[in-house]
């Protein structure tokens, strides 16, 4: 999640307990820093990434791309 969304340490935190209390992430003390935290996806966070994005690549048409 570094460098996502605004980079507000507690809009990120925020963030973070929100996904926490839904499942999808775990956090845990970083062992070499104090002031860090991990924040690892869960089993259902992983299988709720790949559904998410199993459907945008349905949701994507056919076909080559033109990259502007």
């Amino acid at each position: 999640m570094a460098g996502a969304g605004s980079g507000k340490t507690t809009v990120m935190c925020a963030r973070v307990v929100w996904l926490v209390g839904r499942g999808l992430v775990s956090r845990d003390d970083h062992p070499g820093d104090r002031r860090g935290v991990l924040v690892r996806l869960t089993d259902q966070g992983r299988t709720t990434v790949d559904g998410a994005l199993a459907g945008l690549a349905a949701a994507e048409p056919a076909g080559p791309r033109t990259v502007r």
